[in-house]
């Protein structure tokens, strides 16, 4: 029953999108094999986790008031962006950067955590996400190792 509802929804969704009819719609959304976006590759999650670290360090430099803590947040911020992934960084400075990050970004969950918000679905959208900033970056330290430690 909700598989039928969810291609329904799928299907008018893409006839309101590409202006096809109904019916072609709901013909082109029973072929495909899942409702859902295809998962991305673990390039693009190396991609996302290395620019959520980047817009991290930046966000906590403007935040900062210590000189000398904002150049280092500043210096951290081109070096991540200069490297593919972890293993390119000194590990010193590659796990104080990623640590920062996750910092920035738990304090940014629990905020949404305790915060009213008027909108239940954006509240859920901010904290899924911190999820997902979480995770990426997890992954671009440590590739593959996300859903191996939750599976464990």
């Amino acid at each position: 029953m909700v598989k039928n509802h969810a291609r329904k929804n799928a299907a008018r969704a893409r006839a309101a999108e590409t202006g096809e009819s109904h019916q072609a719609a709901v013909a082109a959304v029973r072929k495909r094999s899942s409702l859902l976006p295809p998962p991305p590759t673990a390039e693009e999650i190396l991609a996302e986790g290395r620019a959520t670290i980047v817009a991290a360090l930046g966000d906590l430099a403007e935040q900062t008031t210590h000189p000398r803590r904002r150049s280092l947040y500043l210096e951290l911020q081109r070096e991540v962006e200069a490297s593919a992934t972890f293993a390119d960084l000194r590990r010193a400075r590659g796990t104080f950067a990623y640590r920062q990050a996750d910092g920035y970004w738990m304090d940014r969950w629990n905020a949404l955590s305790e915060s009213s918000v008027e909108s239940y679905d954006e509240h859920l959208r901010g904290i899924n996400r911190c999820y997902w900033a979480r995770r990426v970056m997890y992954e671009w330290v440590w590739p593959g190792e996300w859903d191996k430690h939750l599976l464990a």
